[in-house]
């Protein structure tokens, strides 16, 4: 496999990088470590004080590739590359796009709290207009030493939609890649902050208990059909928040874990819905978000 990892040299495109080679390493795969200068905008009177700062960007850019590899073992075959495009997310999505990668690896905005993943610009754009996985490294993933071993599982965020079994094929195939279990996991979310019903709570359990023996019996169905030998399972987090619901299950300290897309009017394109955008802020592990299948 051929992972292309966003980089920049600060804390975050630390952990990006950190990721891109977890993943290389554990497929035998290659690495290709970017970094894209955003062009700036010339006109007449300061072009000449622009054409300094794009060279000096540019230096800056060989700089930061220059420490990328003190960071990649020698034993992955890894290419650094540095390109000029009117935005970073458009010059990683043409690099992609050229060079026919088969993941995408980047981190999120600085702001994020250590294990989460925030969502900045470059991501947002990113994850709303590409058409292959997009593999999302928390922050703090490279201080932290990152996957404290190989891959140990991978655990998949399903909804009990329609999409859910093209999804759950999808992860089961990347089980395969990585020779882990694969987990299915999913979340009931029990919001105290809300003014409850004239029902009450009691009417919100009901659902919420109706839907949890509605996804097991759906999970039960799905093995008898289950035709990789990948070995599954299943756990369902509860809580009264998303965040509550997510940490409420165990994450082991070597996982991955996948987060399908909604449904777009463009066909294999990664669009994020609100669940999937919660589920991808909490998770305490890295995220591969796959792109919606056409099938």
């Amino acid at each position: 496999m051929k992972f292309l990892v966003g980089y920049s040299n600060d804390s975050s495109g630390k952990d990006a990088l950190k990721l891109g080679v977890a993943l290389a390493e554990m497929t035998q795969g290659k690495l290709i470590v970017c970094h894209i200068v955003a062009k700036t905008w010339h006109n007449i009177a300061l072009a000449k004080f622009d054409e300094d700062y794009d060279q000096f960007l540019c230096d800056e850019a060989q700089k930061a590739l220059d420490d990328a590899k003190l960071a990649v073992p020698s034993h992955i075959e890894a290419r650094y590359i540095a390109r000029t495009a009117l935005s970073i997310s458009e010059g990683l999505k043409q690099t992609a796009k050229e060079l026919s990668v088969d993941c995408m690896v980047i981190s999120g905005a600085r702001i994020a709290i250590k294990g989460q993943f925030f969502s900045g610009t470059v991501a947002d754009e990113l994850l709303n207009q590409l058409s292959l996985p997009v593999a999302l490294a928390p922050k703090g993933f490279a201080k932290n030493q990152g996957f404290t071993s190989p891959l140990t599982r991978l655990s998949c965020a399903v909804s009990g939609s329609d999409q859910s079994c093209n999804l759950a094929i999808s992860a089961g195939e990347w089980a395969e890649i990585f020779n882990v279990p694969l987990r299915f996991v999913t979340f009931a979310v029990r919001d105290r902050d809300i003014t409850p019903t004239a029902a009450g709570f009691d009417a919100e359990n009901m659902v919420i208990n109706e839907w949890r023996e509605q996804i097991e019996a759906e999970y039960a169905q799905a093995t008898q059909h289950w035709e990789s030998d990948v070995p599954i399972s299943l756990e369902i987090g509860d809580g009264p928040t998303w965040k509550e619901s997510i940490q409420s299950i165990d994450w082991q300290a070597s996982e991955l874990l996948i987060v399908g897309t909604t449904t777009s009017g463009i066909f294999k394109q990664v669009l994020v819905g609100k669940n999937a955008e919660k589920i991808i802020r909490y998770a305490s592990v890295p995220r591969l978000v796959l792109p919606r299948s056409t099938d």
